[in-house]
């Protein structure tokens, strides 16, 4: 628990300046807020200070939850959470890009507080809500920010809509194609299975189990970020929705729509490529790919980072990120 100090402080007697007045300010007390651990993150003590509005709009008949910061006129910047998460995920990274850009940060269809039709969740549903979004708000053209699903969800939007799409940054990107099945259990047959199990029961330490994989530092796995989880996780219907999420990734769905080497090949949107070479999975394997494929692409590895650069180290990923956006490679 936070520890408070107050200090009194004595101010000069004044005589009230009208009949009326009922406050006399002869004492003022002042209070200090200590925390036992240093450096304490929150979602709120990043966006304090940030001037925002999260809104609710209709896109393409799906009621999406959205956060909107930064000048109104400044260029747009898109940010696509991953899979099952929320724009919660970007808290760390909002205040400094929103000084060069118009952020808007989505819960995709399915994800987050956004509306959850029961259909699967192939990646033209997602393009498609993520089109409908930007014509709701009246957005032709942005930069997009993608963590794990949003980066391939970002790819897919710059592959049928290149117009749309200006630069892009992916982190631990997704999107490649899947093995076929061998009857042997894969690892995102062991993430679905334990994302299943959490979503059936939201307990907090269950819903905390599922940032392991994703937050290398347990310090880094906040509070914030399990409460906001846990609401999302209890809502009516989410055991459902978190089927029809997980069973898209079942290899012969999933490789419907998936990013083979021709696809990747014909991105040709500037590319920012934030790989996390601590952890070595296939999000890695998928970053040096994409490296090599996408022709308008630059690699940058963040270390002592799992699955969410963007959070376990915030300070190095905005710094690559803005230099990315704003100069170029």
């Amino acid at each position: 628990m936070p520890r408070w100090s107050f200090t009194v402080v004595s101010q000069p007697e004044s005589r009230p300046t009208t009949s009326s007045s009922i406050i006399n300010k002869d004492r003022i007390m002042t209070a200090t807020a200590l925390h036992p651990k240093d450096n304490y993150r929150s979602i709120w003590m990043y966006l304090y200070n940030v001037p925002h509005e999260v809104k609710f709009i209709d896109a393409g008949g799906i009621n999406t939850r959205y956060f909107v910061a930064g000048d109104k006129d400044a260029p747009p910047l898109v940010m696509l959470h991953g899979t099952a998460s929320s724009f919660e995920t970007f808290c760390a990274n909002i205040p400094s890009h929103a000084k060069h850009f118009r952020i808007y940060a989505v819960d995709l269809v399915g994800n987050g507080f956004s509306d959850k039709p029961d259909v699967l969740y192939k990646a033209p549903v997602y393009v498609k809500h993520v089109k409908d979004f930007m014509a709701a708000i009246g957005l032709t053209r942005a930069s997009f920010m993608g963590v794990s699903l949003g980066s391939f969800v970002a790819a897919k939007l710059a592959l049928d809509s290149p117009a749309m799409v200006d630069k892009i940054v992916m982190a631990s990107p997704f999107g490649r194609t899947l093995p076929e099945p061998t009857g042997e259990p894969t690892k995102l047959d062991d993430m679905r299975a334990a994302r299943q199990r959490i979503v059936e029961d939201p307990s907090w330490d269950s819903i905390k189990s599922a940032f392991v994989p994703l937050i290398a530092d347990e310090e880094n796995r906040i509070d914030d970020l399990v409460a906001i989880r846990q609401a999302m996780y209890s809502l009516p219907g989410m055991v459902k929705t978190m089927a029809n999420i997980w069973d898209t990734y079942e290899a012969r769905v999933f490789n419907e729509n998936a990013l083979d080497e021709a696809s990747l090949r014909a991105i040709q949107s500037e590319t920012l490529i934030i790989s996390c070479s601590d952890s070595e999975d296939e999000f890695l394997v998928n970053s040096k790919l994409y490296e090599d494929y996408i022709p308008n692409s630059v690699l940058v590895d963040i270390k002592k980072s799992s699955h969410w650069p963007h959070w376990e180290q915030p300070d190095e990923f905005n710094a690559v990120s803005l230099k990315f956006l704003t100069a170029g490679m």
